[in-house]
């Protein structure tokens, strides 16, 4: 079977999407940002439904943020995002530490003067 210019123009993004449908990188899953996290020695607070697919990863030391949250489990996709490149830098800042999160709303700065979270 021979396929025209047309056709092919609506099979192949269909053949692409469909490929990449079922497959997730293994660094985009849940169980990864908490292994990463939990290697680094960063105390975390696992929420999960009674079946355990929704889960929450919160990190008290970033003042209770949300680090990464799942639908579908410890293999599901992460829908946070961490910073990997800045928690092993090892950087602390007083003012901002972007260690990453799943909200992104700031009311202030985390350290020094200004501080609404600490001294």
């Amino acid at each position: 079977m021979t396929l025209k210019a047309p056709n092919l123009l609506i099979v192949l993004p269909l053949l692409f999407a469909a490929c990449g449908q079922n497959s997730i990188n293994m660094e985009k899953t849940y169980s990864y940002d908490k292994q990463f996290l939990e290697s680094r020695g960063i105390e975390t607070v696992e929420l999960s439904s009674p079946d355990g697919k929704a889960r929450v990863l919160a990190v008290p030391a970033w003042q209770g943020r949300v680090a990464t949250s799942s639908a579908a489990g410890e293999k599901g996709r992460s829908f946070g995002w961490i910073n990997h490149k800045f928690i092993e830098s090892g950087e602390v800042s007083p003012q901002f530490n972007n260690y990453g999160g799943e909200e992104r709303f700031w009311l202030g700065p985390e350290g020094g003067e200004n501080s609404w979270y600490f001294a």
